[in-house]
């Protein structure tokens, strides 16, 4: 997926605004035809952690593994622990499709929303697996698949 298309699928952000958000975290995006994969690469980062950063929603750690470079902290504060007993608890143990019965998420959108990030998921998949197959923290897909500001 190209930035251009990612920003067509964000509804409060846009290129020009992902476009930035990149430039100030010192990665380079000539235009919105860069493919999101092909960019993380060349910057030796996951695609989940571009996605974060094109919203503006994480630091510029780099490096698989995603736990430093405060990836994820904004969501854990902002939904008030309500994740089955606080940030983190039994979230990566959960199946993409129990999290999102219990968000009220569509599973489809989400499943699309991760492949959309370069993540593949299968509504059975856990948490945890899906992070660990993209190189990210649980906290990364929790941050993709909830819609903006909630």
């Amino acid at each position: 997926m190209s930035l251009a298309e990612l920003a067509k699928q964000v509804p409060d952000v846009d290129l020009e605004t992902m476009l930035g958000n990149l430039k100030a975290a010192g990665i380079e995006a000539e235009s919105g035809d860069m493919v999101l994969g092909k960019l993380a690469e060349a910057y030796n980062m996951t695609p989940v952690r571009l996605y974060n950063i094109a919203l503006g929603q994480s630091g510029p750690g780099r490096g698989y593994g995603g736990r430093g470079g405060g990836g994820g902290q904004h969501i854990e504060s902002e939904d008030g622990g309500g994740h089955g007993g606080g940030p983190g608890r039994g979230f990566g143990k959960m199946t993409l499709k129990q999290y999102c019965e219990q968000m009220n998420l569509d599973v489809e959108k989400a499943i699309k929303k991760l492949q959309d990030a370069g993540i593949k998921a299968g509504p059975d998949a856990t948490i945890r697996s899906i992070a660990d197959s993209a190189g990210a923290h649980p906290s990364e897909i929790r941050t993709i698949i909830e819609p903006p500001n909630q």
